[in-house]
């Protein structure tokens, strides 16, 4: 039974866990009254936590900043550096690196306009995609962001058959279900209104491997 007293995480509320190709877990943790907040690494090998708090690490966020300290959802890009989603955009950790590598993406040097950013999702192609109201796309390989009005708060990246992917976006159940086919550029979008027809995401990451 994991809580700050014994480990150091941040806070009481965790949203985020992701665990790393060497089965240490990331954890994320918040206390809303103090604004303080972060992630914490459990390193198993040596029984010891490893914590990233925005009191020791302002690239996080400043307390003062509502909700900077919240991560959503931390996932991965293909090279290993860690994107988390965040009250106040996203931020970047490259565990090879450490604290220096912390940098956050907002609406003064991204396309990340509505700055609550609830998921993070790494499409099949390397880019990574946000969920904050709408989508907003960035590609490492070319540093390029793109933003569109379509999405929601919960992301799901689906690999067709034939190649290529969806993006779908949504929440929980029975509002909007947007769909980016990464093959046409197009989006597709549905309200349902009876049983059978598309309701939403049931949670993050919910693709199988089928």
């Amino acid at each position: 039974y994991y809580r700050p007293g014994n480990t150091g995480i941040q806070g009481d509320f965790n949203y985020a866990l992701w665990i790393a190709p060497d089965g240490d877990p990331y954890i994320s943790g918040f206390d809303a009254f103090f604004g303080e907040g972060g992630f914490a690494r459990f390193i198993q090998s040596e029984n010891r936590w490893v914590n990233y708090s925005n009191v020791d690490y302002p690239a996080i966020g400043h307390p003062d900043e509502d909700g900077c300290m919240v991560v959503w959802d931390i996932a991965p890009d293909a090279t290993g550096k860690l994107w988390m989603g965040t009250g106040r955009g996203a931020l970047r950790f490259d565990p090879a690196v450490g604290p220096d590598s912390l940098t956050r993406f907002n609406s003064g040097n991204s396309l990340l306009v509505d700055e609550r950013t609830f998921d993070v999702e790494r499409a099949p192609d390397g880019t990574m995609w946000f969920a904050n109201n709408s989508c907003v796309r960035y590609s490492p390989s070319t540093d390029t962001w793109t933003q569109w009005a379509f999405g929601n708060v919960r992301l799901a990246a689906q690999p067709k058959a034939g190649g290529g992917y969806f993006i779908w976006s949504a929440d929980r159940y029975f509002g909007y279900v947007f769909r980016f086919d990464s093959a046409t550029g197009a989006w597709t979008y549905w309200l349902p209104q009876a049983r059978g027809e598309v309701a939403g995401i049931p949670g993050m990451d919910c693709v199988g491997d089928a």
